[in-house]
């Protein structure tokens, strides 16, 4: 900004101008992300950077900076949070900067969630015998875990001179034709 002026035959006066720096900017400010991959919100989030008078230094995690091209693809102006590093982080709110080389330095909010399906609960089946001399029972249902709602057959054979006379239970109340 040096002015170099050829001095006229009377008194000059130049008055400099200015003006407030103009802070960088993100569009969103916010955004959600599942780590559920069937989710609809399991997808790399997009962001516009405009920088203003600022230029752009690095995007950070608290004090971890992000990596270019594995945690984040710049496209122009447009940055994209890949879902490889999404899947990173912890569910609840996440902030990340953008650090600029001076100014305000945005702030992306995003909020992670995991909606992966919880396995279902699984029980297990004992067939004991009230008297191992007169007979023997074994759980005849291939596994060893049983989802609620399956169904699951328990077999008594009887020991030679014995007769099966039928079944007690804990844990499920036997219809009179199962007992």
């Amino acid at each position: 900004n040096p002015l170099t002026i050829t001095m006229p035959a009377g008194n000059v006066t130049l008055t400099a101008a200015f003006e407030a720096k103009t802070n960088a900017t993100i569009t969103p400010t916010t955004a959600d992300y599942d780590k559920y991959s069937s989710a609809a919100n399991h997808a790399a989030i997009d962001v516009t950077l405009t920088v203003g008078d600022y230029a752009f230094n690095a995007l950070k995690n608290g004090e971890t900076t992000l990596s270019a091209d594995t945690d984040y693809i710049v496209n122009g102006n447009t940055y994209t949070i890949t879902t490889t590093y999404l899947d990173t982080l912890a569910t609840g709110a996440t902030a990340l900067t953008f650090d600029m080389d001076g100014g305000t330095d945005p702030t992306l909010t995003i909020t992670v969630a995991d909606s992966t399906p919880l396995p279902p609960n699984t029980y297990t089946v004992t067939a004991t015998s009230a008297d191992a001399t007169k007979g023997t029972s074994a759980v005849t249902t291939e596994g060893t875990a049983f989802e609620e709602g399956a169904s699951v057959t328990v077999t008594a054979t009887a020991a030679e001179g014995n007769k099966f006379t039928g079944w007690t239970a804990e844990g499920i109340t036997l219809t009179e034709e199962q007992k």
